[in-house]
């Protein structure tokens, strides 16, 4: 049995000075499977240039995964950290950042896949390239049967969708952020960048990215640089991905977080956000109607019958409108003290 708070440390001298050292943190609930795939897919990676170590943080699985992954995966002589009870993604990847020394960062998803062998490769040369460029990865997903590379646009009011590419029309291109299913970070950034913030329900990769950027940092991606995103429907029923399974939470967390980012990034926007939103209703809705962006996880959470949700929806819209508002006045006059502020 586990116990909590306990690190599984093999004994290694990390790296040749000649040797890139990459730090790999997956975190996992619910998914061995998933897992299991994914470490399969790393000896396609070429890493004679590279010293790559492996940290896997289970997060609260009801099962226990590290006695099956470290015997069928010995030669990757992985790292285990284990929470007794689920405490988010920004928390498990925090303590597998820890674990060990390293020149890069390197974050997955547990329901990726490595499609491209020279992947690694081409993520440290693009940063070694371009020191304002702190952060490169992004992923292919499936969008209506068709493999799509996707790429974040953060809008105005901070709703953050993703546009569809044909994966081999694609360039390389600066972009607004990179999700943690691939992010790959120069570790000067994330420590930089103080980690990412626990206290956050959700959009915590968002958040770090949007920190790094006010710091004057970019980030980019190119088809090289992309690995496979199932987005898996597994481990979404506990743990920090439940809301998918409640699509009441889904919104709330969705729609407070939002406000708490907001308050952290553009405070200013907080009091007119109302007319942000109106303003780019339009663009939202058409761009979703006719595949500029894609929707598949809001579908993944909120049903069909949204209609029975929608005063739910107005009535949270206002409480996170009053937060804002409370978010603000804690900001810059020190009071109304909030649980919620970072």
């Amino acid at each position: 049995m586990y116990k909590e708070d306990l690190t599984y440390h093999k004994t290694l001298e990390i790296g040749s000075p000649k040797k890139s050292r990459v730090l790999l943190v997956v975190a996992v609930h619910n998914r061995p499977e998933d897992l299991k795939r994914l470490l399969e897919s790393l000896g396609r990676l070429e890493t004679d240039t590279i010293d790559l170590r492996t940290c896997i943080v289970d997060d609260g699985s009801n099962f226990a995964i590290q006695p099956e992954i470290e015997k069928r995966f010995s030669r990757l002589e992985p790292y285990f950290i284990r929470n007794i009870s689920p405490k988010g993604p920004a928390y498990s990847r925090n303590r597998g950042a820890r674990v060990i020394e390293s020149d890069y960062i390197w974050f997955l998803d547990s329901d990726t896949e490595i499609v491209n062998s020279g992947t690694l490769v081409r993520m440290i040369e693009t940063l070694d390239s371009d020191p304002r460029v702190v952060g490169v990865g992004g992923v292919l997903e499936d969008c209506a049967g068709e493999r799509k590379l996707l790429e974040l646009d953060i809008l105005g009011n901070l709703l953050f969708l993703y546009r569809p590419f044909e994966p081999n029309e694609y360039k390389q291109v600066y972009v607004d952020g990179l999700a943690t299913a691939n992010l790959f970070l120069r570790r000067e950034a994330f420590e930089a960048a103080g980690g990412f913030l626990e206290n956050l329900r959700r959009d915590e990769d968002n958040d770090m990215c949007l920190t790094l950027r006010r710091k004057g940092y970019r980030f980019c991606q190119n088809r090289e640089t992309v690995v496979w995103h199932m987005v898996s429907n597994a481990g979404r029923k506990s743990g920090a991905f439940a809301h998918f399974a409640d699509p009441k939470r889904y919104l709330r967390d969705l729609m407070e977080t939002r406000t708490t980012l907001l308050a952290r990034h553009a405070p200013w926007r907080l009091p007119v956000l109302p007319l942000f939103d109106v303003a780019l209703a339009p663009v939202v809705l058409y761009g979703i109607k006719s595949g500029k962006y894609v929707s598949s996880r809001f579908e993944k959470a909120v049903p069909e019958s949204r209609f029975l949700l929608m005063w739910f929806f107005i009535v949270t819209y206002i409480r996170c409108y009053f937060l804002g508002w409370e978010l603000l006045f804690g900001k810059f006059f020190g009071g109304l003290p909030s649980r919620k502020t970072p």
